[in-house]
């Protein structure tokens, strides 16, 4: 399922170890997310590697409505994000994202499999 896009706000890492998000507005007005989650294994108390993507998904942020889309279809979108995207910084991200539709959701070059994961209170 392909859903319309008119506006492209950004193309981000979200901070929650890797997931990776288009962020784009409708013709109907709502923010959409297309949604790549990050899946993570843990190795040991400090450590996660990162194995993949779970299947992609478009969020509808003002209902919370999820639907879940093929990797062709998010490639699909991503190729329509590209030919609107003009701010610098979404380019890397929306490189990453096209890798992984392309790999259908495996890991692409270039992003760090293994990570040290800490919390504030360890570094006190």
């Amino acid at each position: 399922m392909l859903f319309p896009i008119a506006i492209v706000d950004s193309v981000e890492m979200i901070r929650d170890g890797g997931s990776l998000a288009a962020i784009f507005h409708g013709p109907d007005g709502c923010e959409y997310w297309l949604f790549f989650e990050i899946c993570i294994r843990n190795l040991s108390e400090h450590v996660v590697e990162r194995v993949g993507y779970a299947p992609p998904k478009v969020v509808n942020r003002h209902t919370g409505t999820e639907v879940s889309v093929t990797w062709e279809d998010a490639s699909t979108m991503l190729k329509k994000i590209a030919k609107i995207t003009h701010r610098d910084q979404d380019w890397h991200w929306l490189k990453k994202m096209q890798a992984v539709a392309d790999l259908n959701g495996e890991l692409p070059d270039g992003v760090e499999k293994v990570l040290q994961s800490f919390r504030l209170s360890d570094l006190a």
